[in-house]
C-alpha cells in the first residue's frame, strides 16, 4: 500500500510524511523480528530437544559379586546415546529425547541375576517431573532410586544385598529423588 499525503492534511508540517512505501518496510520489519526472535526461541526450544538422562546403578556388597546379565533394554520415547553395560560394581547408560516424540525420555534397563531380575525404569517427560523406579525379583536384594530435574538428569540406583553388610553405602534411604522400593 501506498500512502500519499499531502501537506494541507498535515496538523504538524514538520511531522508530515510525503510519501512512505509501507510494502517495503513492512517485509525488511517482519525479516528482522523473525531473525531476531529465532535467535531467542531457538535455544530456548532445543534445550529441552537435547534432554539426556545419565544412569548409574551400583552394585553393593554381595549384589556386585552376582552374575549380572543384560535382558532387555527399551526406549518407549527418546533413544539410548550409550548403550547400558556393566563395569565392576557399576551399571550405566546414556538417553536422549527426539524431537519427533515430543522430547521425552521413557524406558528402563532390564537385568538378570540368575535368582530374579532387576528392572531400572527411568522417565523424563517434557512437562512434568522426571521419575524412576527400581524392580527387584530377586528376594535375596532390595534396591532404591532417586533422580534429578532438568534437561540433563541424572538417575541413580542402588542394588543392595537384604541380609548382611552393603558393603559400605548408606543402607538404601532416599537420596533426594523418587523411592520405589520393592
Amino acid at each position: 500500500m501506498i500512502l500519499d499525503m499531502h501537506e494541507d492534511n498535515c496538523v504538524n508540517k514538520h511531522w508530515c510524511i510525503l510519501k512512505m512505501h509501507y510494502k517495503r518496510q513492512t517485509a525488511v520489519l517482519s525479516v528482522m523480528f523473525v531473525l531476531v526472535g529465532m535467535i531467542f526461541l531457538v535455544p530456548a526450544i532445543t534445550g529441552k530437544a537435547e534432554a539426556r538422562i545419565n544412569a548409574t546403578a551400583l552394585l553393593h556388597g554381595q549384589a556386585a559379586k552376582l552374575t549380572w546379565t543384560l535382558l532387555e533394554a527399551k526406549m518407549f520415547l527418546g533413544a539410548f546415546t550409550r548403550q547400558p553395560t556393566q563395569k565392576g560394581d557399576q551399571i550405566g547408560w546414556s538417553t536422549r529425547g527426539l524431537s519427533e516424540q515430543g522430547y521425552d525420555e521413557n524406558g528402563f534397563v532390564k537385568y538378570g541375576t540368575g535368582a530374579g531380575d532387576v528392572k531400572f525404569d527411568f522417565n523424563d517427560p517434557f512437562i512434568g517431573k522426571n521419575t524412576c523406579k527400581i524392580t527387584v525379583e530377586n528376594p535375596a536384594l532390595r534396591g532404591d532410586c532417586s533422580i534429578t530435574q532438568g534437561n540433563t538428569a541424572s538417575a541413580f540406583y542402588n542394588v543392595y544385598p537384604v541380609n548382611g553388610g552393603n558393603g559400605g553405602g548408606d543402607e538404601g534411604g532416599d537420596s533426594g529423588g523418587d523411592n520405589d522400593d520393592n
